[in-house]
């Protein structure tokens, strides 16, 4: 229901979801439809890219093999890329801080299906309107034109497809071949 709502209100292909945490009441990320969510914000202190995706503590998310594949991808680029952290609880406004001091740099989603795939927009409603969705504000993502990812998603992209495909040093780890009498 929330996620054909949605597309009928505000024209959203996904939902973001949220669960309110139980001491703060603050609104911390989840997932985003079927799929983990990532985000590349700014670091605040440092200002340097910084990947981050919510921690699976909670058990509140699915730890699908694709969000790990993305997080050990970019481990393995040494912080050259960006820093990884998947430890650490995201909380809605503080993304919407990011976006407000345009800090916010890519947002996406992973999954088996789909890889990774771009998220141009989130659309927040007040917390006093949720259900009429009269007040919505929506926090513009930056992305390349045509692939909808920003730098960081498409060489993740790029980098574990050619793995999928055997393209890749990371293959011979990754990667199984069925076929063989080793399997």
């Amino acid at each position: 229901m929330p996620q054909t709502e949605a597309k009928n209100k505000i024209g959203a292909s996904q939902v973001l979801y949220c669960t309110p945490d139980p001491v703060t009441k603050r609104k911390r990320l989840t997932e985003v439809g079927s799929m983990n969510i990532f985000l590349v914000w700014a670091n605040p202190t440092t200002g340097k890219p910084e990947l981050v995706t919510p921690p699976l503590a909670h058990q509140d998310i699915l730890p699908g093999v694709t969000r790990q594949s993305i997080l050990d991808l970019a481990r393995s680029y040494g912080g050259d890329l960006c820093t990884v952290s998947d430890t650490t609880d995201i909380f809605l406004d503080d993304v919407q801080k990011a976006a407000d001091e345009s800090r916010l740099l890519e947002v996406f989603g992973s999954g088996t299906a789909a890889v990774i795939a771009p998220i141009k927009s989130i659309f927040l409603a007040a917390d006093d309107d949720e259900k009429k969705n009269t007040n919505i504000q929506e926090l513009a993502v930056p992305v390349d034109d045509a692939t909808g990812l920003g730098p960081i998603a498409s060489k993740l992209l790029n980098d574990l497809t050619a793995a999928h495909y055997g393209r890749s040093p990371l293959s011979a780890d990754w990667c199984v071949d069925v076929n063989s009498k080793d399997y």
